[in-house]
């Protein structure tokens, strides 16, 4: 007996046919078909998600995060949980399908709220929108799901100014007038001068940034993922931390396109404009306005 293309166990389906079935089955999985399932599966999330938006309040946070657009979304994720849990496999399909695009919304709202330098970790929770989507039902409305999670970010990113939080920043640095000070004190000396300024530098420095001696009397730091208002602080505490140090320093933000080299280079000719300028300052990269 011959089986029919439509017939025939997934396997042995043409790609197109078991793509179609994906994106529209025919047949769902039981998973998908078990509201008790789907209604335990989804308190867990809106649950668990808001219960670590709360957590994160406790944390270090942005300057300019918004306690009410945290604390909103975060209490609205509970209520959900708490009317899975009452509703159960009474809620219908379509109540169901409604939760990814509500919890889309509610991550969009503490991303927002965050503040410009918190937007990427919030955003970590579009994951579970996106995963709850696809896991539950049919591939196409999965798809749809991420289509408008992707939109959701990056309209976030735009009016958060997260943008440029994804900015990395260079900062060659020069100790000025290292050469003489080991000509006098010796090298002990200029080993002292050193440390000082390293320690002074890391001392300034966020957790992940990082900071190494390139050769001689220069150094290098490397500000990931740092908007251009941090990037400025940053650069204000080294010099608050090394009051004892003369040292210049040229800073060059990354274009988003341009080989890690060319970003050195022109990081390394800012250097040469702040001591052809007088030393003991620093030449910013035009980007900074």
């Amino acid at each position: 007996m011959k089986l029919s293309s439509e017939s025939a166990p997934p396997s042995r389906r043409s790609v197109p046919l078991r793509l179609r079935s994906w994106l529209a089955p025919e047949h769902v999985e039981d998973v998908q078909r078990d509201p008790r399932t789907m209604s335990l599966a989804f308190a867990l999330l809106f649950g668990s998600g808001g219960l670590m938006v709360f957590f994160t309040l406790l944390l270090p946070h942005s300057s300019d995060r918004n306690l009410a657009g945290l604390i909103g979304p975060a209490l609205a994720a509970m209520g959900v949980a708490a009317a899975m849990l009452a509703v159960g496999r009474r809620c219908p399909i379509w109540g169901f399908r409604a939760l990814p695009l509500w919890g889309g919304v509610l991550v969009s709202v503490v991303s927002y709220s965050g503040g410009e330098t918190a937007v990427s970790d919030y955003a970590m929770f579009y994951f579970w929108v996106i995963l709850s989507a696809f896991y539950f039902f049919p591939g196409r409305w999965g798809l749809a799901n991420l289509a408008l999670v992707g939109l959701q970010y990056a309209l976030v990113a735009r009016e958060s100014g997260a943008a440029n939080a994804e900015l990395k920043w260079v900062m060659l640095m020069d100790l000025d007038g290292l050469k003489a000070v080991n000509d006098v004190e010796g090298h002990e000396g200029g080993d002292r001068l050193i440390r000082r300024a390293t320690a002074g530098w890391s001392s300034a420095l966020r957790e992940t940034d990082f900071v190494a001696r390139l050769g001689g009397d220069e150094f290098g730091a490397l500000l990931p993922d740092c908007p251009e208002e941090l990037a400025l602080d940053v650069l204000e505490r080294m010099r608050e931390a090394t009051p004892s140090v003369a040292w210049s320093a040229g800073v060059a933000v990354w274009d988003g396109e341009e080989h890690a080299g060319a970003l050195v280079r022109r990081a390394d000719a800012l250097l040469y404009d702040a001591k052809r300028g007088g030393r003991n300052r620093a030449a910013a990269d035009p980007a900074t306005g």
